[in-house]
This record gives structure tokens, sequence and C-alpha cells, in this order.
């Protein structure tokens, strides 16, 4: 009895895992995080949460903050901005972040949180444009000599994405689902029959060539150069005084 649970238990555990498709939108390091203010700072990974800790939001996000201390003034402020593509903005993403200690984030320019406990995981669900997205997040110290850091993430449940109805295909830089016409196969192609070749049925006159596709006798193409005081005739094909 106790194997047959199990086995119901992975069953749905399986089903559980394929009909979610939950996919990292954007993760937070210090290469894809720029600060906006103070303007003469770097970000950089920051040491102390990094250490105590690391990937705190489960999906590879990381701590960040502007580098050359460990410890901050009592209000010190830094905002920070991302941006980040989406092709599924039909489907809710989901904002996880915190802030040691304070926070306000703002996505495509609405306020969209905030958060006063760097010890607690705030979540918001937001919705994506089409193509970029433009994320900042406004991020305080307290308390004097304190480490501060700031990390976010943005997932998104994609099992409903780029899904389209028949005759159609999603198109990921429009968002939308497009009539698609595949190409028929080869066999509905048939090689068109060879055109006639003229054949050359009269003899032509000194200095005309035979065209085959006019089926006559032609001058040559290009024509002749004329000597000094002569001039090209196209009647006769020849230079003529």
């Amino acid at each position: 009895m106790e194997g047959k649970v199990k086995v119901i238990l992975l069953i749905a555990l399986l089903a559980s895992l394929t009909f979610s498709q939950n996919a990292v939108v954007f993760a937070s390091n210090a290469s894809n995080v720029k600060v906006v203010w103070p303007a003469n700072k770097v970000v950089a990974l920051e040491a102390y949460h990094s250490a105590n800790q690391p990937n705190y939001l489960g999906n590879g996000a990381q701590w960040v903050w502007l580098s050359g201390s460990d410890a901050w003034q009592d209000g010190y402020q830094a905002i920070y901005h991302s941006t980040f593509y989406s092709d599924c903005p039909n489907s809710q993403a989901l904002l996880s972040i915190t802030a040691d200690n304070l926070f306000a984030a703002y996505l495509n320019g609405d306020q969209v949180g905030f958060g006063t406990n760097w010890q607690k995981t705030y979540t918001f669900k937001v919705n994506l444009n089409c193509g970029p997205n433009y994320f900042k997040v406004i991020a305080t110290n307290l308390d004097e000599g304190t480490p501060a850091a700031v990390i976010y993430s943005f997932t998104q449940d994609q099992s409903q994405c780029y899904k389209c109805a028949n005759k159609a295909k999603y198109n990921k830089k429009t968002c939308k689902c497009e009539p698609f016409f595949p190409a028929p196969p080869c066999s509905q192609h048939p090689e068109q029959p060879p055109k006639p070749v003229c054949v050359q049925t009269k003899a032509c006159a000194i200095g005309k060539v035979w065209d085959p596709v006019k089926c006559a006798c032609g001058c040559r193409d290009p024509p002749p150069r004329c000597g000094a005081g002569l001039r090209y005739d196209p009647i006769t094909c020849g230079c003529i005084a």
C-alpha cells in the first residue's frame, strides 16, 4: 500500500512540473543591474548577504549594492535600474524582491511595490510589456555603519505562452499569433517544362548572327567598333562612311 502511495505522489509531482513552466525572466546580478544614483558609483555583489544568504530567492538572483564599502551611513540611498525583454505579456509575472533596509519598486514608470523589512521576501504580481521592460528600485540603508543590499527577480508561468490556434504561429517579436501558411510539398510544385530551343533554320548574311531568342538573324551585341570616319549601321550591322 505504501508503495502505491509513493507512485501516486510521484505522478502528481511530475504532473505539476509538466503543467507549470515557471521561467526566470530576469534575476539580479552585478552585470545586469545598473546604478542611476549616485552617478559615480559602480554596482557590485554585496559581500555580507551573499555569504550568509546565498541564492536567497532560489532562482539564481544575487544580492547587489555599490562597490567600495561594506558599511554604509544611516539613510544612504541608491537608485538602480534594469532592462529586460518579454515575449509573453499575456501571462502575469511575479516580482520577488527585498532590500536592506527599505525599497520602492517601479516597472515601466509605475510603482508596483515597496518594503520595509529586509528579512522578508516581497512578491508582487505585475504585467510585462511585449519587448523591453524598464525596472527601477530605490533602496535605502538604515542604521549607521551596516551592510546594505538589494535582490530581485521576475518569474513567469509560461505554460500558456506561445500557444496558437490552427494555421497560426506565435511571433515572439510582436507577441501575437499570426497566420502561418507553410510551403506546400515539392510534389505540388511540378517542374516547368523546358522552353523549346530555337534552331537556326537559315544562314545569316555577312556581319549578322543568329538570335535564338528572336529566332532570326540580327546584329552582334555589342556592335563592332568603327574606325575613323565611319559609323555603325544597324540595318547592315556594319560600318559605313
